[in-house]
């Protein structure tokens, strides 16, 4: 099986790249960094399927949880079903529209309700729900009103964006994350990237064993 990794930043999936010699089953495996965000995730990895082939797409990064009661710091799970959380207008009062409320996605009969869900998705995970977005909220208000509208469990900067090129590509793809922060008001010592990392690569190691 061809399985391209695609990861925005190097540090995500440096410790799984360290130990892919010791995987004892025959798969090609090859890595892709994107680079942070929607747009270069859809490019590059657009670019790149142009080019070669995949049996599948792994994404793998770290996000932030709205509930760490629900999915604790470290927590590795899959995301279902994600959308871009932020692509609309806000109007004077403050509330935000995003493109299907406004009318205004062209190809809104691709998505379920504003959402891409992933029919790959498997058990080797618990499951969630992602928004993908240009920006990460930083405010225990922003973490408010984003969660009221769209009750997702996680934020990243990449996930929708793999899966509509996926999707759109007819090319099978899982996302895989794991959890580092809540979403509230933006403190980098309450975060463990560390720990979030180290068991990313531990159970895609285990995931890709399985496969």
């Amino acid at each position: 099986m061809k399985i391209l990794i695609v990861s925005a930043t190097d540090f995500e999936i440096a410790p799984f790249k360290k130990r892919a010699a010791k995987l004892t089953v025959d798969h090609d495996i090859d890595f892709l960094k994107t680079g942070v965000g929607p747009v270069p995730t859809c490019f590059y990895l657009t670019k790149y399927l142009l080019k070669e082939t995949a049996d599948l797409v792994i994404n793998v990064g770290i996000a932030g949880a709205f509930d760490v009661k629900k999915f604790p710091i470290g927590t590795v799970l899959e995301i279902q079903k994600d959308r871009f959380g932020d692509l609309g207008a806000e109007f004077a009062d403050g509330h935000f529209k995003d493109v299907f409320d406004l009318g205004l996605e062209k190809d809104a009969a691709f998505y379920k309700d504003g959402w891409l869900v992933n029919p790959n998705c498997g058990q080797a995970f618990q499951t969630a729900t992602g928004l993908t977005m240009h920006r990460v909220t930083g405010t225990n208000e922003g973490a408010a009103k984003i969660y009221q509208k769209y009750k997702a469990d996680t934020e990243s900067m990449e996930g929708a964006a793999l899966a509509y090129t996926c999707q759109q590509l007819n090319i099978p793809y899982r996302q895989i994350r794991s959890i580092s922060n809540k979403i509230e008001d933006r403190d980098r010592d309450k975060w463990n990237i560390p720990l979030a990392i180290n068991n990313l690569n531990a159970e895609i190691f285990r995931f890709i064993e399985n496969l």
